[in-house]
Formats: C-alpha cells, sequence, structure tokens
C-alpha cells in the first residue's frame, strides 16, 4: 500500500521508476533464453498481475500503476515461455544425444 500512496502523490518519482522498469523488460527480452531463470521470471510475473489487480482495486485507480504492472508481467511470462521451451529443447536434445550413443 505505502507504493501506491507513494506514486499517488508523487508521480514524477514513480514515472521514472515507471519507465525503469519498463526499459529492464525490454532489455530482457535480448537475453539468450539459456540464461532465464524461470522462478524469478514467473516471481516477477505474478507480482506483476497482483499489482496490475491491486491498482484497479484502489480507489481512485491507478492506470499508471496499471499499464507498467501488466508490461511487467506479460514480458515476465514471455520470458517464461522462452525459458520452458529451451530447457525442452535441451532436454530433447540429451535424449537424441543418449539414443545415438545406444
Amino acid at each position: 500500500m505505502r507504493l501506491a500512496s507513494l506514486c499517488h502523490r508523487s508521480s514524477s518519482h514513480c514515472g521514472i521508476t515507471q519507465l525503469g522498469l519498463v526499459i529492464a523488460g525490454l532489455s530482457d527480452l535480448q537475453r539468450p533464453a539459456s540464461q532465464i531463470s524461470v522462478s524469478q521470471s514467473s516471481a516477477l510475473g505474478i507480482t506483476g498481475l497482483i499489482w496490475t489487480r491491486y491498482s484497479l482495486a484502489i480507489t481512485p485507480k491507478n492506470w499508471s500503476l496499471f499499464s507498467v504492472n501488466l508490461f511487467v508481467a506479460i514480458t515476465a511470462l514471455y520470458q517464461v515461455s522462452r525459458g520452458i521451451m529451451y530447457q525442452r529443447e535441451q532436454a530433447s536434445l540429451t535424449e537424441t544425444a543418449l539414443a545415438k550413443e545406444k
């Protein structure tokens, strides 16, 4: 609650913070799939969804908080999907290599 009330009172401070979150999310999209932490991205995505919901539950609705956290959730969940696809691909390659050795 403190963050939401702080952002509501001090929009310039939170505007910079929110811009930082957006920039960090965009830069993470360029990270190789081998370096993605599925558990960390999952936690970030769930946190983004919780804050997205909270931003609409408070009065007055905080649309800036909503949009930033929705973006954070979407990018984090996209990273989760990339990480899982990479892990499955590596498992498949390992199985294929083991099958060829036999």
